[in-house]
């Protein structure tokens, strides 16, 4: 959802105790709220243009937030203390002006089901997953992250203006997206479906030890409507 009116952006977290707004363009900063008390917890100063889009993590971890300012921004939740029962969040991982990879507007982003990758859209054509932001034998995240694209950058030929994770795998164990782009030479929109089997592939040298990459292979369709 995102809204481009001076009217401030709220979203309702997992567990609903808290939400988060986006302010006007003046400020650009996500505030954060107690649906308990309506008071401000905490806001997040990041990015420098209008944040269009945030999104909470299936298991309440992280918020991101994507911006005008053609980056993102990611915020890990912080443990409560009987001192500090309050959810707080503070900056863990984000794109700058040396590290973005979208060259215009990001439109759009959203979890997948385990909370591991998230995905980007862009007016710039451009859809990109990232991660991993949970490691496989990790119930919590390990910081500092190393956030990175894990698959190739999808094109999809016109503005991406819209994208979403399915909310549970398919029976083979694939991620699937779907995304909506518009062409704004006609009228038309069209939705794209993609498939990604993301894994990862023990790789070993004699020179740089053991590591572990992200691979992925997807499949592809759209649908004109």
């Amino acid at each position: 959802m995102a809204n481009q009116s001076k009217s401030p952006i709220f979203f309702r977290s997992v567990n609903a105790s808290y939400t988060s707004a986006a302010s006007k363009a003046e400020h650009a900063a996500v505030l954060l709220w107690s649906t308990a008390t309506w008071r401000q917890l905490q806001a997040l100063p990041y990015h420098a243009l209008t944040v269009t889009q945030m999104a909470f993590s299936p298991n309440a971890k992280f918020l991101l937030a994507v911006s005008r300012d053609r980056t993102w921004s990611l915020w890990g939740r912080k443990l409560s203390t009987p001192e500090s029962p309050e959810p707080l969040f503070s900056l863990c991982a984000h794109t700058g002006k040396d590290t973005a990879i979208h060259s215009r507007i990001i439109w759009s982003c959203d979890w997948s089901s385990d909370s591991k990758y998230f995905v980007t859209s862009s007016r710039d054509k451009k859809v990109i997953v990232w991660g991993p932001c949970m490691l496989e034998e990790s119930e919590e995240p390990v910081f500092p992250l190393e956030i990175k694209p894990c698959s190739s950058v999808l094109d999809v030929g016109d503005s991406a203006t819209a994208v979403a994770f399915c909310p549970s795998l398919c029976s083979d164990s694939r991620y699937m997206l779907i995304q909506s782009c518009k062409c704004f030479h006609t009228p038309q929109t069209f939705l794209h479906f993609v498939t990604l089997k993301l894994y990862r592939k023990i790789q070993s040298s004699a020179l740089l030890g053991i590591g572990k990459k992200i691979i992925h292979s997807f499949y592809f369709c759209h649908v004109k409507i």
